[in-house]
């Protein structure tokens, strides 16, 4: 079976716009790209280079896309914010590897 083949679902990228500059505008997330992915609950704590992750809730398998720092997935209705580091699993652009928690 191949990587693709286990892509089951597609991820929305939500990127925040320029706010307006009216009081209180924070700008609107808007969509910049779909990719597709799969999504797998986590431990309630990761360690990464002997540091504690711990908001943590999901793993993100995607193929590769520029991501920003502030870029939130979207995934089956739900949106999820990215917890860096964002890993080139696969080498050579091949897929990522994100670490994302529910966004409340």
């Amino acid at each position: 079976m191949s990587f693709k083949s286990r892509l089951n679902k597609t991820a929305s990228i939500l990127r925040t716009s320029e706010p307006t500059g009216d009081w209180g505008d924070t700008g609107d997330d808007i969509t910049v790209g779909e990719v597709p992915c799969r999504i797998q609950a986590s431990s309630g704590r990761e360690y990464i280079d002997g540091k504690i992750r711990s908001d943590v809730t999901h793993l993100v398998f995607m193929e590769s896309f520029v991501l920003l720092l502030g870029d939130k997935l979207m995934i089956e209705g739900v949106t999820y914010e990215i917890v860096p580091p964002i890993i080139d699993a696969g080498g050579a652009g091949h897929h990522l590897q994100v670490w994302v928690k529910e966004y409340a």
